[in-house]
């Protein structure tokens, strides 16, 4: 779990990989939470809380339709795990699962009965995976049919235009004995059916982590190609690749938008101890924005996802690593700079996700996993 170059680099399926193998072996086991403690900076306003969830296993993706419906998924010992808020606590609501090594990496909403949830199922042996998406009707979860260009394909996010007008974002490898050709996959929901649509891949290893929408004919999906940043951009034809700030050893894990002229993409940067990587659209350009590292002894800070709230309120979720220990890392930017905001925690470690916030307010959700020693669902609430 601590090699940073695989775990940053190889994509979603290494977290899921290792957390689904670290659940087999202590599905047994009893697990109990220790007292929270804090180990960031005091926010300005507002307060994080823990909320208990009922799950073993990890979540990964989070989604508000309202106050009182909110739905996070993952993976557990049984497979696909999805989690909803009904306003006052977590439950967990059944999906199916091709196998028990089957998870959920990414979440999206059209409406309170139209939900898609997308992933993977994972094959151990021989190491491969198979795209997996599900579909929320309002009172069950669906498999529903997605295409797998080869034998090893996987999806990590997707994003909603409307109900017939999705789009989801992952990988998929052409050589599956060497694992040397990893290419972009991106796939489109028309209403009726999943298709693969051609993405660029500027280099032979390239993955794509998460996928926002400004319009029909201005999407953006961010990832890395060949240990660099990556950022594509859909302009109602086809996927081209835009230019990014060329960073080594960095790779981009979020992407969200104020406007087309106003959009923000997260990520990690450094080979042998990670910093955060914040990146800023203006319309013409992206550029580098600063952002603060705690103090970090081990392999460093990583961010893993946004959130929009309005232009000068935004917020990035992730963990931070020190003295083998691993912290859920907060940070918010309020216009002119990012700065980090106080997050309990648990004895153990733990990592951050995904977050979101609730339409209509200045309540955000975020999700990860908790270990110590056994993996548990986490989550946090602010308002």
């Amino acid at each position: 779990m601590r090699n940073f170059s695989r775990y940053t680099f190889s994509g979603k399926l290494s977290l899921l990989v290792f957390v689904v193998s670290f659940l087999m072996l202590n599905s047994l086991a009893s697990s109990a939470f220790a007292a929270s403690t804090m180990r960031n900076s005091q926010p300005s306003q507002g307060t994080w809380k823990i909320v208990h969830s009922p799950g073993k296993g990890y979540l990964s993706g989070v989604v508000a339709i309202f106050t009182s419906d909110i739905w996070a998924v993952g993976g557990s010992p049984e497979g696909t795990l999805t989690e909803q808020w009904n306003g006052t606590s977590w439950s967990i609501i059944p999906s199916p699962s091709p196998n028990i090594y089957s998870g959920f990496s990414g979440v999206a909403v059209v409406s309170a009965h139209d939900i898609w949830a997308v992933g993977q199922e994972y094959f151990p042996n021989p190491n491969t995976a198979t795209t997996l998406i599900e579909h929320w009707n309002g009172s069950n979860w669906n498999i529903v049919a997605s295409p797998n260009p080869n034998s090893d394909s996987y999806l990590n996010g997707v994003a909603v235009v409307s109900a017939s007008d999705i789009w989801a974002v992952g990988r998929t490898v052409i050589d599956t004995a060497t694992q040397n050709s990893q290419q972009t996959l991106i796939e489109h929901w028309n209403g009726s059916r999943w298709n693969v649509i051609s993405s660029p891949n500027p280099g032979t290893y390239s993955e794509l982590s998460s996928v926002a929408v400004v319009s029909a004919n201005d999407i953006w999906a961010v990832g890395y190609s060949n240990n660099r940043p990556l950022t594509e951009q859909w302009n109602g034809s086809r996927w081209n690749v835009v230019a990014s700030p060329d960073l080594s050893s960095s790779s981009l894990n979020g992407v969200a938008v104020v406007s087309a002229h106003d959009i923000w993409a997260v990520g990690t940067n450094g080979v042998n101890k990670a910093i955060t990587l914040t990146e800023h659209w203006n319309g013409s350009t992206w550029t580098i924005v600063p952002s603060p590292n705690p103090p970090s002894s081990y392999e460093g800070d990583i961010f893993n996802a946004l959130t929009i709230v309005s232009a000068n309120n935004i917020w990035a979720v992730g963990y931070n690593s020190r003295d083998r220990l691993t912290d859920p890392l907060i940070e918010t930017w309020n216009g002119s700079k990012w700065k980090v905001v106080n997050s309990p925690t648990q004895h153990g470690s733990v990592f951050l996700n995904s977050v979101v916030s609730v339409p209509g307010t200045g309540n955000l959700w975020s999700v990860g996993f908790h270990v110590s020693p056994q993996v548990h669902t986490f989550v946090e609430y602010y308002g």
